[in-house]
């Protein structure tokens, strides 16, 4: 399993199903709520080893722990790629009238 230094494996499953939990509502077209959980585990374990917590601006985050600190960036991540799923999977490109042949063919 992924590890970040100071979080058990434990308070990483914890993460992402805090990250799923706020993210739950957002179901679309054929992706139902047990779907959307599993993209966010999916989209959250690939990211997770992206994560550097010494990156994080001590003087910006000195309440937070590396816990929050990562519920934080998996929120923001998982937001985004959300928005790039529904979007690729849900909204269909329409035909232009311009391409449509048929119609001047009527003419």
């Amino acid at each position: 399993m992924y590890q970040i230094n100071g979080l058990t494996e434990q308070e990483l499953i914890e993460v992402i199903d805090e990250v799923a939990a706020c993210h739950m509502g957002k179901t679309f077209s054929n992706y139902e709520e047990d779907d959307i959980k599993q993209e966010i585990w999916i989209i959250a374990l690939k990211a997770i080893s992206k994560f550097d917590p010494t990156k994080l601006n001590p003087e910006k985050n000195a309440e937070r722990d590396i816990k929050t600190a990562l519920i934080f960036w998996l929120n923001k991540i998982v937001k985004n790629r959300l928005i790039n799923l529904r979007r690729d999977k849900y909204i269909v490109p329409q035909k232009s009238l311009k391409s449509d042949k048929s119609l001047y063919d009527q003419q």
